[in-house]
């Protein structure tokens, strides 16, 4: 979650009747107000904007401590800290969101897609177990028959999950250069194009990829629901992202069950549609149809929550989503 690396602050408004707190993130407000950084946590935003140095979590525990481990008054002199530089912060970057004008924007949808993902990370996100079984079982066996392939191509025994022996078996084919240095994946892919062995590597280590990816989240689940960590800060485009599990691949396979959060994340099936008619692409196109006939290895749900869309297409779809409870905070 966004917040674990700040304070939230209580921003009262006496404009409203009600005086509802607006709840405000320094580290979300950071990123909204200068969204190129490289670094997005509390003490990273507090040398920048106001040149203070404070201690991070890492600084005060050690490698198999907790903060059980260390002495209580040295706890409340880092929350202290933290606290004290989150309130310096709020004026700092309150002036910052009216200066861009996006101050009713940031508390109109960023904080609302975070007590969104919030409460999602506290209740769980519904999946679908029997489906996720069975997508992650399908891509072990195809990598398993990709492996097979690649062994009869290569014409030896190797070790197709190991880069050193996989580029062995490529330099005893000729395929690539007699060095010691191993094909980056981006050259082991320009190489698929063109042999069959190249080829069968890079899907077969992508089904690895997939199957540990959905292993992760089948071991995860608990009741048919997993309890990822969400953001909107960890990608440079600003979309949904989901760690401890990921899960783009359970996503991909149409195993979440969870339609708000589908929404959120968006349709791959008009994006593409979208990039079709703007670039005219023939295999696009084959692809496409492919997809609507039913020829694809997973159903489509939407995208994975590291898809570069428009930022704005996720937030605006909330105004479709039921608002959280009010027990979130």
């Amino acid at each position: 979650m966004d917040t674990t690396s700040s304070t939230i602050l209580p921003c009262f408004d006496d404009t409203e009747s009600s005086w509802i707190p607006r709840i405000l993130i320094p580290c979300l407000a950071t990123y909204d107000c200068f969204g190129d950084w490289e670094f997005w946590n509390l003490a990273a935003i507090a040398k920048k904007l106001l040149g203070a140095s404070i201690k991070r979590y890492r600084d005060i525990v050690g490698a198999g401590e907790t903060f059980l481990d260390k002495p209580f008054k040295e706890l409340v002199e880092h929350g202290c800290s933290d606290a004290d530089t989150a309130l310096r912060l709020h004026g700092l970057l309150m002036r910052e969101l009216k200066k861009r004008e996006i101050e009713e924007s940031f508390f109109g949808q960023t904080m609302r897609v975070e007590r969104f993902l919030l409460e999602r990370e506290h209740r769980g996100i519904r999946v679908d177990k029997r489906r996720l079984a069975s997508v992650r079982d399908a891509a072990n066996k195809r990598a398993s028959v990709l492996r097979a392939a690649a062994l009869a191509t290569a014409g030896s025994e190797f070790d197709v999950d190991s880069p050193k022996a996989a580029a062995d078996a490529l330099r005893k084919l000729g395929i690539w250069e007699k060095t010691t240095r191993q094909p980056a994946n981006s050259q082991l892919e320009q190489l698929a194009s063109e042999y069959p062995l190249a080829a069968q590597i890079v899907k077969y280590k992508r089904e690895r990829r997939r199957y540990r990816e959905l292993e992760m989240i089948c071991s995860a689940e608990k009741s048919g629901r997993v309890y990822p960590s969400l953001s909107q800060m960890k990608t440079a485009h600003g979309c949904l992202s989901s760690d401890s599990p990921c899960l783009d691949e359970a996503i991909v396979a149409g195993a979440v069950l969870d339609e708000e959060l589908l929404e959120l994340c968006g349709n791959s099936d008009a994006a593409l549609e979208s990039l079709h008619y703007a670039s005219g692409d023939s295999v696009l196109r084959a692809d496409l149809r492919k997809r609507r006939e039913g020829e694809t290895s997973f159903p489509d749900r939407g995208l994975p929550l590291e898809c570069p869309t428009e930022r704005c297409s996720w937030q605006s779809s909330l105004e479709r989503t039921t608002t959280p409870s009010a027990d979130v905070f």
